[in-house]
């Protein structure tokens, strides 16, 4: 499995790109996950949009799905091709705001199958109005997506070989975790896990008590990682 971080920031750091990953898994299926303001500019750059075939979407804030109606466009309409959706039902009531035809012509963007239930789908509490999912890949990565509470204590961790879990350096946030609370995870399972969705400059400011912490590290933009196909 291949791993490229297109972004690491938050709503709020576009410089460092919206938080999405292209995951390439071990049958050379191509994986994106979230599609904020800035994805689809940078698979376009990258020349991606043609090996996407399933898109999963954590929840319906702009820094998530701000350019999901573009890809998918783009994806039917240059591309005249299909994608597989896994997400909350709610982001397809997004996108019926944006263009009812999502809706409407449904089957002309998306493939029928339902894959949640693949993706050992998480779902996490985040704003008081909006709830978030964290996906697992192939049982060997798991991604948080935007959560309010540390997901490192999830028993099925165990088995995970890397672990992205957000995070904020902000130790009184109500919507996402706190770096303090990640802290209080076990040994074995920091030293597998990379934080991400964090601010221009926290990298500078963080990553060398992030790693003195036990932690793997920061994520940075355009960071690439592979993960053995091995289960452990």
């Amino acid at each position: 499995m291949i791993i490229q971080v297109l972004g690491v920031g938050g709503a709020f750091s576009p410089e460092i790109g919206n938080s999405s990953f292209f995951i390439v898994d071990k049958n050379g299926k191509g994986i994106l996950l979230d599609c904020g303001y800035t994805v689809y500019p940078k698979l376009k750059k990258l020349e991606l949009i043609d090996h996407i075939d399933t898109v999963l979407i954590t929840h319906t804030h702009g820094d998530h799905i701000g350019s999901l109606d573009t890809l998918l466009f783009h994806r039917r309409y240059i591309l005249s091709k299909k994608t597989w959706l896994v997400s909350r039902e709610e982001t397809m009531v997004a996108l019926e705001g944006i263009d009812p035809a999502f809706v409407q012509e449904r089957h002309s963007f998306f493939h029928a199958d339902e894959l949640r239930d693949q993706y050992l789908a998480v779902d996490n509490p985040h704003t008081t109005y909006v709830s978030s999912t964290g996906f697992f890949v192939d049982d060997n990565v798991f991604i948080s997506g935007d959560t309010s509470e540390s997901l490192l204590n999830l028993d099925r961790l165990k088995k995970a070989r890397l672990i992205f879990h957000e995070v904020t350096f902000y130790p009184k946030s109500e919507v996402h975790t706190t770096f303090e609370e990640l802290c209080k995870a076990d040994a074995e399972t920091k030293a597998k896990t990379w934080l991400y969705h964090y601010n221009v400059g926290d990298y500078e400011k963080h990553n060398k008590t992030v790693l003195d912490n036990g932690f793997a590290g920061m994520l940075i933009q355009d960071q690439i990682l592979e993960v053995a196909d091995e289960r452990i």
